[in-house]
């Protein structure tokens, strides 16, 4: 891998993760923990 950077594959398998957590339920509605802050 790069240093400073992610490939193309990663920016989007990034975004296709940050999409998953939209389409989850908040916490409380779903068996997901709620999302740790990064």
């Amino acid at each position: 891998l790069r240093r400073g950077g992610l490939p193309d594959g990663g920016r989007h398998l990034l975004r296709v993760l940050l999409r998953h957590v939209e389409i989850q339920p908040g916490p409380g509605g779903g068996a997901e923990p709620p999302p740790r802050p990064l």
